[in-house]
């Protein structure tokens, strides 16, 4: 594919009459809406190209920007990451603009996924950028560009809740580009696609997230009994019985893996929720919580919004961690997990979020754990002994009651 970045552009042309400004805009902004249609609206485009189209489309704005401002085309050599970052320094451009501009340039030659819904969802963000691009570019210009239609894409955009939400939460600082760029390369959050959730009451999304790791060894019939009876609590709660309690459960040691996905809660067991067993609950290695935390919120943060975007009240968001140890070798940091929490905090939809922790004096003690709450944004936490013989069954039970209480 032959990129005509510049049609008539003469490098010993420094002074540009008013006619030929006029002709060359009308060049950009003729190539800019084709590629816009290619990039939003053809969906026989593979992901490759529809990247490649997308670029090219934000790298056409930023020239006929360029040309708008200073009355000259931008230098043939001078790519858009490069007007990008003049435009920024001279005040052009905001923080948002910038990183609408960068997503979308970056990818260009990314490679081809593997799942499908992944390049789905990864276009979709990018479109999503694009679409921003062009209502600054369109407000900037007063240029009318043929058969932009903004809702329409808009609503095409809304009906994929990764993008929508994964979009949100970086442009409202609760996910940074480093992590956002992360996010969209996890194949785990980038494939989910939450369940249209058909409930009268408010339902409550509860998280339970427990430690796998190596010291959890001699507590694992424990842990296996204990988790048990937490799941007999919740099914015979009132919340249950009405069918608007929903439930993801994880474990962590040096990964995390998810038990099950957010499904309802059935009194009778007709549902998706596994309980813990020697097969699936082997303490070994390490403690990465927070990288753990961070998935989970986020796929709670699609969950929410995928809800509320039907129309209905928000649900309400129960988090539950136990733990006996602190974080060891998590590739996010716990101020990554605190933005995030804050978003749903700032949005009214947490009921509770509560660290459970086992002391022993030694792996974690209870001023530890305090700092740990204070350090992800959680708003209570519990400490028990270790040593208790009582200590795992009561965690469970503690948790089971923020649940449904």
């Amino acid at each position: 594919m032959k990129l005509h970045l510049n049609k008539i552009f003469n490098t010993k042309q420094k002074n540009m009459t008013s006619k030929q400004i006029d002709q060359l805009l009308k060049d950009y902004e003729n190539d800019i809406s084709i590629d816009w249609h290619k990039a939003m609206g053809d969906r026989k485009i593979n992901f490759r190209e529809t990247l490649t189209y997308s670029g090219m489309c934000a790298e056409r704005i930023c020239r006929a920007v360029y040309l708008r401002t200073y009355k000259k085309d931008a230098d043939e050599k001078t790519g858009a990451y490069e007007i990008t970052n003049h435009f920024y320094k001279e005040g052009i451009i905001d923080d948002l603009m910038k990183l609408h501009l960068v997503t979308v340039r970056k990818p260009r030659n990314i490679s081809v996924h593997l799942s499908k819904k992944y390049n789905k969802v990864f276009v979709d963000i990018i479109r999503d950028h694009l679409m921003q691009i062009m209502i600054w570019y369109k407000s900037l210009s007063g240029t009318k560009l043929y058969g932009f239609n903004i809702n329409k894409y808009q609503k095409m955009l809304s009906r994929n809740p990764v993008a929508r939400t994964l979009s949100r939460l970086r442009n409202d600082g609760a996910m940074s580009q480093k992590n956002f760029e992360k996010s969209i390369a996890s194949d785990r959050i980038m494939t989910i696609q939450p369940e249209e959730k058909m409930v009268v009451d408010i339902p409550v999304f509860s998280s339970l997230i427990i430690d796998e790791s190596g010291s959890m060894s001699k507590e694992r019939n424990q842990v296996i009994e204990a988790h048990k009876e937490a799941l007999i609590a919740i099914r015979g709660s009132m919340i249950c019985k009405k069918e608007s309690l929903f439930l993801v459960q994880h474990t962590f040691n040096y990964t995390s893996t998810m038990l099950n996905s957010l499904s309802v809660v059935d009194t009778n067991q007709n549902d998706k929720i596994i309980a813990l067993d020697k097969c699936n609950y082997i303490p070994n290695g390490t403690t990465t919580l927070y990288d753990t935390l961070y998935e989970v919120v986020t796929m709670l943060h699609i969950e929410a919004d995928s809800f509320k975007a039907t129309g209905r009240k928000a649900p309400q968001i129960v988090i539950g961690v136990l733990t006996d140890g602190e974080d060891t070798g998590s590739g996010y940091s716990a101020e990554d997990v605190k933005k995030l929490m804050k978003d749903l905090y700032d949005k009214r939809v947490i009921k509770s979020s509560v660290v459970i922790g086992w002391a022993d004096g030694k792996n974690l003690m209870e001023g530890q754990l305090e700092s740990l709450r204070k350090s992800i944004g959680f708003e209570k936490y519990i400490c028990l002994e270790k040593a208790n013989p009582s200590a795992i069954r009561e965690a469970f039970k503690l948790w089971s009651q923020f649940t449904v209480g």
